[in-house]
C-alpha cells in the first residue's frame, strides 16, 4: 500500500510542458545554414560567461556560431524584460535581420505599457550604422527588401498604432504600405510586394508601390503567407472547427483545403512554402493523441504526405526555399530532412534541458530529487562531477538520490551528460541540511488514513486523535545511515537524528506541537521520509488543519501543508 500510493505522489508531481531547446528557424535557399533561437549557450562559451536568455546562433559548415544576444540590459518598465528573436535570413545569408522583443511577464504593465520591439539588419556580416528598425522585420529572398512593421493595442482613446515600413537597400529609399503583413515571415517577395492583413477586419490585400488588390479567401484568413513569385498563398483560417490550412491562387481566385486541425489540438501548422510554390511544408498529428509530424503538400491539394514519423513528434520544422530540405526540432535535437526521401541527418544532438520544480528549494543529504525538463532519458546524471543514483527516468521527469555524503553549507553543480555541444543540463543547488517538502496530489496535500484504507480528502477526512501519515523530501539525516543507492529496509526503522518537530499553523508560526510518533526514512523506498502525525482530540475549528514540519526555531527550514478533518469544533 505504501507503495502504490508513492507511486501515485510521483506521478502527480508531473512537470509543466516546457519549450523546445530550439526555435524559430530559418534557413537559407539551399539548406546550407540554419538560424535558430535558443536560451542555451554552447559549452565552448561557458569560461567568458555569455550570460543568460534568448540568443540567435548560426549553423554552417558544422561549425555553430552565435550572431546576436543574450540581451543584458534590464527594461525599467514592470514586468518587462527583453529576448531576442525572428532570425530572417535573404536567400544566400548575406542579408540578414533579428527583432529584439520587449516581453511582459504579467501584470497591469502589459496593459499600461504595450509590448513593442525593434529590428537589426547587417549586410555581408556588418550591421548597418543606422537607427534599429520599428517592430519586426523580414528580409526579402533577394535581400534588396526589408520589411518591419509593428501592431499595438493600447488603453488610451486610440485603440491601436501601426507603423509599416518598406526598404529599399539597392535603392535606397523607404514607403509605408497601408496595411500590416500577413504574416512575420514570407509575406514579402523578391520584387517588393507585400501580403496585407488587416488585423482588424482581415481584409488580405496584395500591395506593390504600383497597386492593392483585395482578395476573396474562401474561409477568414487569421495569418497567410506566399512564395517569393507571388503566385500561390497559403493561409490559415481559425474560426470554427476545425482549424484549416488553405492554399490561395491570387490569379484565379481558386481556393483550396490542405490540411485540418481537429478540435483541441495544440498544434500549430507553422506552414512555409518553397520560392517556386512547388511545395508546402506544415505540421499536423497524423491521428488523435499521436504527437505532431511534418508533412508535404502541393498548393492544387495533391501529393500529401507524412515527412516524419519521430516518437517524439516535430516541434517546429521549416522548408528551405529550393523546396529540397525540412529543418526540424524533434526530442531535443535538430535535424535536417531531405524532402523527397524523408533522409534524417543529424545537425545537432539531443540536448537535455533541466530545472527545478515542485520539490524541496535545495539539496539535502540522501533525500531523493526531482529534476524537470527535456530529453532527461539519457546521463549519465553528475553531482560535482560524480554519477549519483537514478531512481526513475522519463524524458521530462528525473528522480535522483543526493549523496549521504554531500556536505551542507556548500554549493553543487548538477549535470547530465550529453554529446551535444550545447551546455543543456547544468544547475547549481545548494545543500542544507534540511529542507522539508511535502508530497501532494492534485487536491492538496497528500494523507493517508490510519489504516491505510485510502487518501485523506474532504470526502473522506481524518478523525479526532486520528495518526495518519505523510510523505515527505529533505527531511535530513537518520541513524543508522544507509548506504546511497540503497532501498530503505522494512526493520529496523531509521528515525531522524537531529530535532524535527510538527506544529499547527502556516510554515512561518510555531503554534501548538502536534504528535509526532515517527518520522524517518519510509521503508521500501529510496529517500523518502515518512511522518507519522497523531492529530488533536477535539480537532480545532474547520474543515482542514493547516500544519508544519520541519527544524524547531528555524522557520526556513520547515515545510507545510493542510489536512482535511472531520467536523472541528466551532
Amino acid at each position: 500500500m505504501r507503495r502504490a500510493h508513492l507511486k501515485i505522489a510521483a506521478l502527480l508531481l508531473c512537470a509543466a510542458a516546457a519549450p523546445a531547446q530550439f526555435s524559430s528557424l530559418a534557413v537559407t535557399d539551399d539548406g546550407s545554414q540554419v538560424w535558430f533561437a535558443t536560451n542555451l549557450r554552447l559549452v565552448s562559451e561557458l569560461p567568458q560567461n555569455p550570460g543568460s536568455g534568448a540568443a540567435i546562433y548560426r549553423l554552417a559548415n558544422g561549425a555553430i556560431q552565435r550572431v546576436a544576444g543574450p540581451v543584458t540590459a534590464v527594461d525599467p518598465l514592470p514586468y518587462h524584460y527583453y529576448a531576442v528573436g525572428n532570425p530572417q535570413p535573404s536567400t544566400d545569408g548575406s542579408v540578414f535581420a533579428y527583432t529584439l522583443f520587449d516581453n511582459c511577464g504579467g501584470g497591469s504593465a502589459c496593459i499600461t505599457f504595450p509590448l513593442t520591439s525593434t529590428s537589426f539588419v547587417a549586410i555581408g556580416g556588418q550591421w548597418l550604422d543606422v537607427a534599429p528598425l520599428t517592430g519586426t522585420a523580414q528580409v526579402s529572398r533577394n535581400g534588396r527588401y526589408v520589411l518591419n512593421a509593428q501592431y499595438i493595442w493600447t488603453i488610451a482613446a486610440v485603440p491601436y498604432t501601426q507603423t509599416v515600413q518598406l526598404h529599399d537597400l539597392q535603392g535606397g529609399t523607404t514607403v509605408q504600405p497601408p496595411s500590416m503583413p500577413s504574416n512575420a515571415r514570407q509575406a514579402l517577395t523578391s520584387d517588393g510586394r507585400v501580403l496585407g492583413l488587416d488585423p482588424r477586419t482581415h481584409a488580405l490585400t496584395i500591395w506593390s508601390a504600383q497597386s492593392t488588390q483585395t482578395l476573396q479567401p474562401a474561409e477568414v484568413p487569421s495569418s497567410a503567407i506566399w512564395n517569393d513569385a507571388g503566385s500561390r498563398i497559403v493561409y490559415e483560417a481559425p474560426v470554427g472547427v476545425p482549424i484549416h490550412l488553405r492554399a490561395l491562387d491570387p490569379a484565379t481566385g481558386r481556393d483550396i483545403l490542405l490540411a485540418s486541425l481537429p478540435a483541441g489540438s495544440t498544434t500549430r501548422f507553422g506552414e512555409s512554402i518553397s520560392n517556386d510554390a512547388a511545395e508546402v511544408l506544415y505540421l499536423a498529428e497524423p491521428a488523435a493523441g499521436q504527437p505532431a509530424q511534418a508533412w508535404i503538400v502541393h498548393p492544387d491539394g495533391t501529393g500529401a504526405r507524412q515527412l516524419t514519423s519521430f516518437a517524439s513528434g516535430v516541434d517546429e520544422a521549416v522548408l528551405s526555399g529550393d523546396g529540397r530540405t525540412a529543418i526540424a526540432v524533434t526530442g531535443g535535437r535538430l535535424v535536417s530532412i531531405d524532402a523527397a526521401g524523408g533522409a534524417v541527418q543529424e545537425l545537432i544532438p539531443v540536448t537535455p534541458t533541466c530545472s527545478i520544480g515542485p520539490g524541496p528549494a535545495s539539496l539535502a543529504p540522501g533525500t531523493l530529487f526531482p529534476l524537470y525538463g527535456t530529453a532527461l532519458d539519457g546521463g549519465p546524471l553528475r553531482l560535482n562531477g560524480s554519477p549519483v543514483p537514478l531512481v526513475s527516468v522519463s524524458t521530462s521527469l528525473l528522480w535522483f538520490q543526493v549523496p549521504w555524503e554531500a556536505s551542507p553549507g556548500t554549493t553543487a553543480t548538477i549535470t547530465l551528460d550529453s554529446a551535444s555541444p550545447f551546455a543543456g543540463c547544468s544547475i547549481q543547488l545548494p545543500i542544507t541540511g534540511r529542507s522539508p517538502y511535502f508530497f501532494t496530489t492534485n487536491t492538496g496535500t497528500l494523507v493517508i488514513h490510519q489504516d491505510f484504507s485510502g487518501l485523506v480528502t474532504p470526502q473522506s477526512p481524518a478523525q479526532p486523535g486520528e495518526v495518519v501519515t505523510l510523505y515527505a523530501l529533505g527531511l535530513g539525516g537518520v541513524t543508522p545511515q544507509p548506504a546511497t543507492g540503497a532501498v530503505t529496509p522494512l526493520s529496523p526503522l531509521f528515525p531522524l537524528n537531529w530535532p524535527f518537530g510538527c506544529y499547527q499553523g502556516p510554515d512561518w508560526q510555531s503554534g501548538t506541537a502536534l504528535d509526532v510518533p515517527f518520522a524517518g526514512l519510509a521503508p521500501g523506498m529510496v529517500g523518502i521520509y515518512q511522518v507519522n502525525l497523531r492529530l488533536p482530540d477535539p480537532l480545532p475549528s474547520g474543515n482542514s488543519l493547516s500544519f508544519n514540519c520541519g527544524t524547531p526555531g528555524n522557520v526556513y527550514e520547515r515545510g507545510n501543508g493542510a489536512i482535511p478533518i472531520a467536523g472541528g469544533a466551532m
